[in-house]
């Protein structure tokens, strides 16, 4: 697959407010959030990525349908996820991939801090 080089805009996590995630103020998940993106089409797949510091990495990879279009995606992160051995700084790293047929665009990186 060919990685493009196209600006889309970071992901966004609810729940990571002011560059910070508390695990103990999560429910059953954290909300992440794919922007809207002006060229979606039917068809095209969104990988959406957690990378922990301190643990397993968490996809979660969707086809847009037509209802999903003009729109913003949300994603359910399980709070799994963010669960562990944090440790001191520990930290995640948030980003997507839109997958055009055979052409891979990657989100900007969001990373914020993961405490108890």
């Amino acid at each position: 697959m060919n990685r493009q080089a196209v600006e889309l805009i970071r992901p966004r996590v609810m729940e990571a407010v002011s560059g910070t995630l508390y695990v103990s103020k999560l429910g059953t998940d954290a909300h992440g959030m794919v922007p809207y993106y002006e060229n979606g089409a039917v068809g095209r797949q969104v990988e959406f990525i957690v990378k922990p510091s301190y643990g397993k990495s968490w996809e979660y990879l969707t086809t847009l349908t037509i209802d999903d279009l003009n729109r913003a995606l949300s994603v359910h992160i399980p709070k799994s996820v963010f669960e562990g051995d944090l440790g001191l700084n520990a930290t995640a790293t948030v980003s997507y991939i839109i997958k055009d047929f055979g052409n891979e665009m990657e989100s900007e990186k969001l990373v914020f801090d993961v405490k108890e």
